[in-house]
């Protein structure tokens, strides 16, 4: 219902007077009924949706209202509760308040009472502190998955370390494939070179057996021979390796320029080394090989567990024309540099802070660092292929 209700006249307002309405007239002047009602509402009809409801009197906006009757309401509702009062901090220990006050020492602050009883203060009982949980490892630097932690791998490695390998030295010499596609052969001979060392427990600086012989000689057992234009395989210069075994460098001498005509003309040989009758070198030859397919699949925990426990593996990689001429930094693809086809070699390192492997080169001293070169984590297809372990048995 409308506060107010128009008229002819002038306008009218409905009063209401608890159930008994009026009428009287408005001044128009200043809005106010001219005289006063006999009752006036103790809820204006104004706000009976909003007062009453939620119990909100309304409160006179004009000095005319006369004073209300005392109507009884109906009760307020109880307020609720007081919340419980926080609980009093503890006092600090005295330890803490006081830095001259420590265990076992009477508080200052005590009274006579805790004087008399002679109550000395001591601090409870340190709680065992749980070990921080370990960190996560760290992301291989190829991407590739690892089924290994690598925290089992240190950091860096390098075989030329003999505090690594037992006190002895297991990488024999850099040698050079000069022009002849033979780096397979060079990496097979490496590897079988730092198995014997190891396995025999001899130094490897006194071992050399016969890449001529292996590339040349042997070769022509496999299904795909060897060829100084077109190169070889891995696994197939493996295979020959397991099956006629290694000869001394002192009987066939590398010269790619004679080729397989010296396979039948040994060279004379020391009677003071093993083999000196030109016979293969005692003992069984064991290959290990870990292969993937593509650089996204490679495995690099695989990779340095084989040169851990072998010496050395053998790796290959896309070859560039700027290989040769880098001097001791690590290689990183370079955008227009021609490739040259792919190169194996042998895997004797890593270093996980720089990010890269370390290859000894069949390219002669002059590459890398004496022979020695670095190869970037990710860079030119390295380890694609997968990697190739060498072990020798003694079973005479």
């Amino acid at each position: 219902m409308a506060p107010f209700a128009a008229a002819a006249a002038s306008p009218q307002v409905e009063v209401l007077q608890w159930g008994v309405p009026g009428s009287y007239p408005l001044d128009p002047a200043i809005g106010h009924p001219t005289a006063a009602p006999p009752f006036a509402p103790a809820y204006s009809a104004e706000y009976a949706q909003d007062g009453p409801m939620y119990g909100t009197p309304l409160i006179p906006q004009s000095p005319w209202v006369p004073r209300v009757p005392d109507i009884p309401l109906a009760p307020p509702p109880p307020p609720p509760p007081p919340p419980p009062p926080p609980p009093s901090p503890s006092p600090p220990e005295p330890w803490r308040s006081n830095p001259s006050f420590g265990p076992g020492t009477l508080h200052p602050a005590l009274g006579k009472s805790d004087l008399r009883w002679g109550r000395r203060w001591k601090p409870p009982s340190p709680r065992p502190l749980q070990p921080p949980a370990p960190p996560a490892p760290p992301a291989d630097p190829t991407g590739s998955n690892l089924p290994k932690s690598e925290a089992m791998f240190p950091a860096t490695w390098d075989a030329r370390n003999k505090t690594l390998t037992g006190g002895r030295r297991i990488i024999s010499s850099v040698k050079n494939q000069y022009s002849c596609n033979a780096c397979v052969s060079f990496a097979v001979i490496a590897a079988a070179e730092t198995a014997f060392a190891k396995g025999r427990g001899v130094n490897a600086a006194w071992v050399d057996f016969s890449e001529h012989h292996l590339f040349f000689c042997d070769s022509q057992q496999a299904i795909r021979p060897a060829s100084c234009s077109l190169g070889w395989n891995v696994p197939d210069a493996l295979a020959v390796l397991q099956r006629s075994g290694a000869y001394l460098e002192c009987c066939w001498n590398y010269l790619p320029g004679r080729g397989p005509s010296l396979c039948n003309r040994p060279s004379y040989c020391s009677t003071q080394r093993p083999g000196s009758d030109c016979k293969p070198v005692p003992g069984r030859w064991v290959v290990q090989k870990v292969n993937w397919g593509s650089a996204e699949a490679a495995n690099t925990s695989a990779a340095k567990e084989m040169v851990m426990k072998s010496g050395s593996a053998i790796a290959c990689f896309r070859e560039y024309a700027d290989m040769t001429r880098n001097r001791g930094a690590i290689y990183r693809f370079q955008a227009g540099v021609a490739a040259k086809g792919y190169h194996c070699a042998q895997l004797i390192g890593w270093d996980d802070e720089e990010d890269y492997w370390l290859f000894k080169s069949s390219w002669g001293e002059d590459v890398g660092e004496e022979g020695f070169f670095k190869i970037g984590y990710g860079e030119v297809e390295v380890l694609v292929w997968g990697v190739y372990g060498v072990m020798w048995l003694d079973v005479e």
